[in-house]
């Protein structure tokens, strides 16, 4: 029998209006289309990207995606100022 597929939906945290400053704590939270069809899947990483291009991992490991969100550090130096950052997260079926 297939797994049904998991979508996260949004992220809902941090919005794109969020400024931070290097090394601090970030709360991501995101949403998924179904608690039922996500019960089987899992995150395996949060990654940081500058105008498209890979920055850096933020966490890497594996959680249950029905957990809605992860505590990340960023990076203490290599941020720019002004510029504008996007997180992915990486995840998949258990």
């Amino acid at each position: 029998m297939p797994v049904p597929d998991c979508t996260i939906s949004t992220i809902t945290e941090p919005s794109a209006t969020d400024s931070f400053e290097h090394g601090k704590s970030v709360d991501v939270t995101w949403t998924i289309n179904s608690m039922f069809y996500c019960m089987l899947w899992e995150v395996n990483s949060i990654k940081l990207y500058e105008s498209g291009s890979y920055h850096s991992t933020l966490w890497s490991g594996s959680m249950n995606v029905t957990d809605l969100h992860k505590t990340v550090t960023l990076p203490s130096t290599n941020l720019t100022y002004g510029d504008i950052y996007t997180i992915k997260i990486t995840y998949g079926v258990a």
